[in-house]
């Protein structure tokens, strides 16, 4: 609660100064500034993490567990258990997402198909659409499962799009 002492300032000064914290050179100082700017009050967290999970992209390789690990994230809508403040989920702050899909083993790449699946899904709810989507495949379009390839398909982007791919290659 403000003293009446205490100074108040319009919201999007504190905006300005996470901005500004997004534009310093280098991924490592911005994610750890953005990241104690969470820190400072809700609204300068808000908008932090509108920055910090701006980009994401996922790397689904024969190893599920970070797979699953981000899907957790994406569902997970973080509150405060004393006020009851529910800060937006992660999945609505994503706007440019892409995913490098490589599994090499048959066995691991089935539990691992269900997981892309559930994280598109979650993220092809999302009111408004991603701006950027790219979904990379080294194989033969065709021979990845039918429910993956339209998940994939399926991921709605919005009127503003810069980019949306769907890419596949087989190597010589």
């Amino acid at each position: 609660m403000a003293h009446a002492d205490s100074p108040c300032f319009p919201v999007e000064i504190f905006d300005l100064i996470v901005d500004s914290v997004q534009d310093l050179e280098g991924w490592q100082p911005r994610l750890s500034s953005l990241c104690a700017c969470s820190l400072v009050s809700r609204r300068f967290a808000l908008r932090a993490r509108r920055h910090i999970f701006r980009e994401a992209t996922l790397y689904a390789w024969d190893d599920s567990s970070n797979v699953k690990m981000f899907h957790e994230i994406l569902t997970w809508v973080p509150s405060d258990p004393e006020t009851g403040y529910s800060f937006p989920p992660v999945k609505s702050l994503i706007k440019d997402f892409s995913i490098d899909y490589s599994p090499s083993d048959p066995e691991a790449s089935m539990l691992l198909e269900r997981v892309v699946i559930a994280i598109l899904q979650v993220l092809g709810g999302q009111e408004g659409g991603l701006e950027s989507f790219a979904f990379e495949y080294e194989g033969i379009w065709l021979d990845l499962d039918l429910g993956l390839r339209q998940a994939a398909s399926a991921i709605p982007v919005s009127v503003i799009a810069d980019y949306a791919a769907l890419r596949s290659s087989v190597a010589p």
